[in-house]
């Protein structure tokens, strides 16, 4: 499974430790320097989304509903890293040679 840029905002936010869909939607603020705000209903379609295939799962430390990363959802991290490279690689090189057009 590719995450979606959602899902994959998502993990991010979670790999800091286990959150509710309240603070998971701050940190997706604070991660993105305000430019990423999802509304909650998509923010919980993603969540369950996420939650099916075993990338989250509950984590129950506090009265709300918490969620955390699974190791399945560490190793999607770990594995968007050189995809996430390339594409920000990409994007420099072509702001590059706008530059000199």
């Amino acid at each position: 499974m590719t995450p979606t840029t959602h899902e994959h905002s998502i993990l991010l936010a979670l790999s800091i430790g286990p959150l509710n869909g309240a603070e998971i939607g701050q940190q997706l603020i604070s991660d993105s320097a305000a430019a990423a705000y999802i509304k909650p209903p998509t923010l919980y379609l993603n969540l369950r989304r996420l939650q099916a295939v075993g990338l989250i799962e509950p984590a129950n430390d506090s009265f709300r509903k918490s969620y955390r990363l699974t190791k399945r959802g560490w190793k999607q991290l770990e594995q968007s890293i050189p995809r996430l490279t390339q594409t920000l690689r990409l994007a420099s090189e072509r702001l590059d040679q706008h530059r000199y057009v």
